[in-house]
């Protein structure tokens, strides 16, 4: 049995590092969805297998009917990583890591999800400045590991579940998921919402979708329209001024895709989003639009008439207004039917070219100035920058316009016909006897050349 020794110390080494996969911590997970991942770096996440055992503030659930509210404050104990509490929410800050351990995460449960269908997670917070995000992973034990959703920089992240909610609950009924911000971006969490379906309950109503609020159209409204919600039987239509960290404001329910909203002040921008109801509950909020009553203060250096170009050039969007010369005016865009503006320059005159336009893109375009220290805005108006095609084959086809046109032999002033061909074979610009490959004849400065290009066929004197 003395070959037994080598053979039995390699089985056990192998059975050891087979456990040791299976326990304690992991690094970035192999998901399908691992390029959506944040780059962890050294930095190691638990394993989904260990977190039933877990105990702390899992345990204590907040929530309506039809959902379950987790604060930033309540994540399970120990689970987090460069986090510190702020009242209810928690600040995560990357920049606390040391050497390639720039992140800050925690990890949060939701319970009694047994005999309930999840519906969408939606996370609640805020970043801390421009172009930083977060992720959201989720538990899956059909893959054994993190799923990824993100990066998002939204002060409201939803996940839909409703397809697939069955991959993220345990045996025990509970769902786990984690929020993480890398490489020096900071995140506070304020609270995550779950909203589920029991027994035979409809699904939720789909979410708005391409919502647009009017710009200084109405002089007594800002007019809000909406993409249905699949399923959807009302909408909640909501504000908050532009610029404004406060709360959004309901204003009110309506059964149509569109929403006016009377109570907007003059010289005021505000935001506006929507959500869908039915009796199964709520969707996910709409995009965010921006939009204001048309009686904003004007005169001063306040910009009108705004004109944006519709395929004139290949290079460049082309804009002009109407305002005062030397005024420092601010240009702001935002594609057709997505988002919020953005500024995307500044002039000192009444034009400027938008060369970063997308071809074939159409966008929306405002320009802002100031009167009596307040921000005034344009009218908006649409444009785009044209694809660059292939020029357009010259046409050889005869007509009366073209017949009007001197021929080569007219302006030669050729007595006869046999000298009218002589002189058109002699030529280095002569045609061809295929029509399609004709050119158009020279002609004296003085003679208006047709506006199209077409060529035009030497005919017999």
């Amino acid at each position: 049995m003395g070959w037994f020794r080598p053979w039995g110390l390699f089985v056990l080494v192998l059975s050891l590092v087979a456990l040791a996969s299976c326990s304690g911590t992991s690094s970035l997970p192999d998901t399908g969805n691992q390029q959506q991942g944040p780059t962890l770096g050294s930095t190691t996440i638990p394993s989904i297998w260990d977190l039933d055992s877990v105990g702390g503030h899992g345990t204590s659930l907040v929530g309506g009917p039809g959902s379950f509210t987790r604060l930033g404050r309540e994540y399970l104990e120990n689970l987090v990583h460069n986090g510190s509490v702020d009242g209810d929410s928690l600040f995560l800050d990357s920049t606390l890591g040391d050497g390639d351990e720039h992140t800050a995460w925690a990890v949060y449960r939701f319970e009694n999800l047994l005999g309930k269908r999840p519906q969408a997670l939606n996370v609640l917070g805020s970043v801390g400045g421009l172009e930083q995000q977060y992720y959201v992973g989720i538990a899956n034990y059909t893959t054994g590991s993190w799923e990824w959703f993100g990066p998002s920089s939204l002060p409201e992240f939803q996940i839909d579940l409703h397809e697939s909610y069955s991959r993220y609950v345990t045996a025990l009924g509970n769902m786990y998921f984690l929020v993480i911000t890398e490489g020096g971006d900071q995140f506070t969490l304020d609270k995550s919402v779950l909203t589920y379906l029991e027994g035979d309950q409809q699904v939720l109503p789909g979410s708005p979708h391409e919502l647009q609020a009017s710009d200084g159209t109405f002089s007594d409204k800002v007019h809000i329209t909406w993409g249905a919600g699949e399923g959807a039987t009302s909408y909640e239509v909501y504000r908050r001024v532009t610029g404004s960290d406060g709360e959004w404001t309901l204003l009110g329910t309506t059964v149509h895709t569109e929403f006016d909203d009377t109570t907007a002040e003059a010289g005021t921008v505000y935001k506006y989003k929507a959500r869908s109801h039915n009796d199964a509950g709520f969707s996910g909020y709409s995009n965010f639009d921006e939009g204001y009553r048309g009686d904003l203060p004007q005169g001063g250096d306040c910009p009108t008439g705004l004109q944006a170009s519709d395929g004139t050039y290949t290079d460049k969007v082309r804009l002009e207004w109407s305002g005062t010369q030397g005024t420092m005016y601010t240009v702001w865009r935002k594609q057709d039917g997505m988002g919020d503006f953005t500024q995307i320059g500044q002039s000192d005159g009444l034009s400027f070219n938008d060369t970063t336009a997308v071809a074939g893109v159409t966008y929306i375009y405002k320009v802002s100035g100031m009167h009596l220290g307040e921000p005034c805005y344009s009218n908006t108006d649409s444009g785009f920058r044209a694809t660059e095609t292939a020029a357009t084959p010259a046409r050889s086809t005869w007509s009366p316009r073209t017949a009007r046109i001197p021929t080569r032999c007219a302006l030669s002033g050729a007595a006869t016909p046999a000298a009218c061909t002589a002189s058109t074979a002699a030529s280095p610009r002569a045609t061809s006897s295929s029509a399609r490959s004709r050119r158009r004849p020279s002609f004296p400065t003085t003679t208006p050349r047709p506006r199209r290009a077409w060529a035009t066929p030497t005919r017999s004197c």
